[in-house]
């Protein structure tokens, strides 16, 4: 979550290597996890977790606000239903509140 929050600041290491690295995180295609349920307008860079536990980490951009970080960790949930839907609803509410 720190490396994360350091390189939604963009000090993890230098301004332009932060861009990179948020650059890279941007190219993820795992939609059915925090962005499921947020408004198009949000943008957002995960870095998707393996599949053995379901976990997520994002850096979410709300439009006009401040970027903020959020990471979610399950387990012994259904890979393919139960924890998809809690991450993208509690993504969801944390984006809303």
């Amino acid at each position: 979550m720190q490396v994360l929050v350091r390189l939604a600041k963009r000090s993890v290491v230098s301004p332009a290597a932060s861009d990179e690295m948020i650059a890279i995180l941007q190219q993820q295609y795992f939609n059915e996890r925090h962005s499921a349920q947020l408004p198009a307008v949000s943008e957002w860079r995960i870095k998707p977790a393996d599949r053995q536990v379901y976990h997520d980490a994002a850096i979410v951009y709300p439009p006009q606000h401040t970027p903020y970080v959020v990471v979610i960790l399950t387990s012994g949930l259904s890979e393919k239903d139960e924890a998809p839907a809690l991450v993208a609803a509690l993504s969801a509410a944390i984006y809303h509140n």
